[in-house]
């Protein structure tokens, strides 16, 4: 599979799944980090420190069960735009976009594991699931870590566990991040409370998108660090349930709103179609915000989308269409960024008018 074809391909299943009715919690995306001893981390290494690297790691990814056919490219190889695609796909880490020459990035066929050889350590893992799935990315990436140290010595001592580049993050050296939509908190201006609260139980929590717009779309992610090797359920356990707390919350000011008099919240809903139905001219945050409104509008039955289809699949259409406006930003060379806000309100226009979306008829 080449670059182009990667990019061009749907998108992977748990991103195209919609485990939760309430569109509250997105994906769960585990991090699994991994150092060879002997090598400088990537940091401070030079281009033949990356290469040995390399050399170790390449072989043992591709004998794993499922990469027979894997996507791999190593970063030099990628043009700018299409390092920006395959960041808004999150196939690609920040850090690993700036990278260069002995930095690989391999992806198996089904597209739910990302391999990054010479991100900021040797080898970072991430296995990507629809919905609250904490329990079964972590056994996917503790089968890929025991299949990968039958292969590979990895840098471990029996105190601080896996070593890695940041000591903190030492121990087991697996993190779980769970995606989330919250538009009713952040309507409400809650959010910055929500974050104080979550730092005081060891959990934090900070904008989903990376891409110099991080306030658009409603969108988080929230994390824990690592522990010391062997902490792993105990820290999950914690983590369940502070994001338990979260999703609650979240869901409990989305009644609230819709409760609100005055009309507030249809209101926002109604001024988000309009955005995306009548602009000329459309930025990605504004797109990013006014699809969370949607959304959101969507489940409080204030918007109408195609009744054809069950609401499942109306959600995920909402996602889709975020999804490609990004892409299509993505893409654009610098020279053609003058056309986007154009290009992106016609687009927008054109697939809330084939989807038959409105307002509905109480709200309209």
């Amino acid at each position: 599979m080449t670059t182009d074809e990667l990019i061009s391909s749907p998108l992977a299943d748990w991103m195209l799944e919609c485990d939760d009715e309430q569109d509250v919690v997105i994906g769960t995306i585990g991090r699994l980090v991994r150092n060879l001893p002997g090598y400088r981390f990537p940091g401070w290494s030079t281009a033949e420190d990356r290469r040995a690297v390399s050399d170790i790691l390449l072989p043992a990814l591709k004998g794993l069960r499922g990469f027979k056919n894997a996507y791999c490219c190593e970063m030099q190889e990628l043009s700018y735009e299409q390092r920006r695609a395959l960041m808004v796909r999150k196939q690609l880490t920040p850090c690993m976009a700036a990278r260069q020459d002995g930095c690989h990035l391999i992806i198996p066929e089904k597209r739910n594991i990302i391999c990054m050889v010479n991100e900021e350590e040797h080898l970072v893992l991430h296995a990507c699931r629809a919905g609250n799935s904490i329990r079964e990315t972590i056994n996917e990436l503790r089968r890929l870590a025991f299949a990968l140290e039958s292969k590979v010595n990895f840098a471990q001592d029996s105190r601080n566990g896996y070593l890695t580049s940041m000591p903190g993050e030492s121990g087991d050296g697996i993190q779980i991040y769970t995606v989330l939509h919250l538009p009713g908190l952040t309507i409400s201006n809650m959010m910055p409370q929500v974050t104080k609260a979550m730092e005081k139980l060891h959990i934090n929590i900070s904008p989903y998108y990376s891409d110099g717009e991080d306030d658009t779309g409603n969108l988080f992610i929230v994390y824990s660090i690592p522990g010391p090797e062997g902490s792993t359920e105990e820290l999950m356990t914690h983590y369940r349930n502070v994001l338990k707390q979260l999703i609650n919350r979240e869901l409990q000011v989305r009644a609230r709103l819709a409760e609100e008099p005055g009309l507030v919240l249809a209101d926002k809903v109604a001024r988000a179609y309009a955005t995306l139905s009548h602009a000329r001219r459309l930025s990605l945050q504004e797109s990013r915000n006014a699809i969370s409104v949607l959304r959101l509008g969507y489940l409080l039955g204030m918007f109408d989308w195609d009744d054809r289809i069950p609401p499942r699949t109306a959600l995920l259409q909402l996602r889709e269409l975020d999804m490609m406006l990004a892409l299509n930003t993505a893409m654009r060379k610098p020279e053609e960024e003058a056309a986007q806000p154009i290009i992106r309100a016609r687009a927008a226009r054109d697939f809330l008018a084939s989807n038959s979306a409105g307002l509905s008829p109480q709200f309209s």
